[in-house]
């Protein structure tokens, strides 16, 4: 996002499509991220980086999720005081924590985005969608569960704050962790729901002030000026015998390459992308480029 400032796009996401984009300016044209001069600077910076120590030689055994890690180096002076966290689990899980421990350190929050570029959103609903797995063995009884979750509001706090007075307390109808240990904090689930939510009072009043509020203010003047991403709502099928190559591909080769590991980062990418060619890469990609420009007309 810091190098590529707005030119390329996500197709869905890319956890879901690691190898694809398309450029801002081309919506309906598909590309190998991989091939492109953005992502050598983004290895660059890697390679650069794995050599000065900074990234752990266990990084790619690490869970997708090191969150709570992280707070916790913070906490013992044993990680810089930069973190790359979104602002929401900053404020929910991270400053009550600092707050408690080292009440005179100050924080601030720099976003990704810059007001000058072209800045894409897609629309609300295709973010915030729960879906259920077709893995899932009782469809039903998980929908009943979703249903239950956000439609009773005293279920929906316990499933997402936990019992008042043990994991949190409720102040002028605001949720205050005053008191309450940050061991007793409730994480954040895949169940939050903006709605439903209590507003929670500030534990620190300078971040939520001049951070917290202030970064809620700029994401409104960015959206005031937004474009509707144009791939927004797009569903694509992909070949099943490509898409399972691709994948291995993925794991065995370029999570690797992006976590830092091998001698030149060149030559690994190289042959990385010869492996992914081999695999069915060019039917995969001409899959998806067909159902793009279906999606144009």
């Amino acid at each position: 996002m810091l190098l590529t400032k707005g030119k390329y796009l996500e197709i869905n996401s890319s956890l879901e499509t690691p190898f694809v984009v398309v450029e801002a300016s081309e919506p309906y044209r598909a590309l190998n991220r991989m091939e492109t001069p953005e992502f050598k600077e983004v290895l660059a910076y890697i390679w650069k980086w794995k050599q000065d120590g900074i990234l752990d030689s266990d990084m790619l055994a690490r869970s997708d999720n090191e969150g709570e890690l992280g707070k916790r180096l913070l906490l013992a002076d044993q990680k810089p005081c930069e973190t790359n966290n979104p602002i929401w689990s900053l404020n929910t899980h991270w400053i009550p924590s600092f707050q408690e421990s080292h009440p005179d350190w100050e924080f601030g929050f720099f976003p990704y985005r810059s007001q000058d570029e072209q800045y894409y959103v897609g629309s609300l609903a295709g973010n915030s969608v729960i879906s259920i797995s077709a893995k899932t063995t009782e469809p039903e009884l998980a929908l009943k569960l979703l249903e239950k979750i956000h439609t009773d509001t005293r279920y929906y706090s316990l499933v997402a704050c936990g019992a008042e007075g043990n994991n949190y307390n409720l102040v002028d109808g605001k949720i205050s962790f005053d008191g309450i240990s940050p061991r007793n904090h409730f994480a954040w689930t895949a169940i939050a729901d903006d709605t439903m939510n209590y507003e929670a009072v500030p534990v620190n009043e300078k971040w939520d002030r001049e951070v917290y509020h202030a970064f809620g203010e700029w994401n409104q003047k960015v959206g005031m000026n937004a474009e509707d991403d144009p791939l927004d709502g797009f569903n694509f099928v992909l070949p099943v015998q490509e898409q399972a190559s691709v994948n291995r591909i993925w794991i065995q080769y370029f999570q690797p390459l992006v976590c830092g590991y091998g001698e030149d980062y060149l030559e690994e990418l190289n042959a990385a992308n010869q492996r992914l060619y081999e695999a069915g890469f060019d039917r995969y990609l001409e899959a998806i480029q067909k159902q793009l420009l279906e999606a144009g007309r």
